[in-house]
C-alpha cells in the first residue's frame, strides 16, 4: 500500500475508534441528551484531529513529502466531512431536529 493510503486508512481508523468511544460513553449515560452529548463531543473531536492533520499536512509539505502531506490533506477533508456528518445525525437523532 501506498504512504498517501496508509495516511488516509489510518486517520479513518482514528476516527472510527473515537467516535465508537464517544458513541459508546453516550449511550451510557442512559439520559435523553446522549445524542447531544455525542454530538458536541464529536465535532469537537473532529475538529481537533482535523487541525492536527492539517499541521502534519503543512509540516511534511515543508519538508518535501509531498505524498504523506497530500495524505493528511486528504485526511483533512474526509475527517471534517465524516465527523461533522456524524455529529448533525447525533444531534438530530436525539431532539427531533430537521436539517431541511
Amino acid at each position: 500500500m501506498s504512504p498517501l493510503g496508509k495516511v488516509i486508512l489510518i486517520n479513518l481508523g482514528v476516527l472510527l475508534a473515537y467516535m465508537v468511544v464517544i458513541f459508546s460513553v453516550s449511550m451510557a449515560l442512559g439520559r435523553n441528551d446522549a445524542g447531544i452529548t455525542f454530538g458536541l463531543i464529536g465535532l469537537v473531536a473532529s475538529a481537533i484531529h482535523a487541525l492536527v492533520a492539517l499541521i502534519l499536512a503543512i509540516i511534511n509539505f515543508s519538508r518535501q513529502n509531498t505524498t504523506q502531506g497530500a495524505g493528511f490533506i486528504i485526511s483533512f477533508a474526509v475527517v471534517l466531512l465524516i465527523g461533522v456528518s456524524a455529529c448533525f445525525g447525533g444531534l438530530a437523532m436525539s431532539s427531533g431536529m430537521n436539517f431541511h
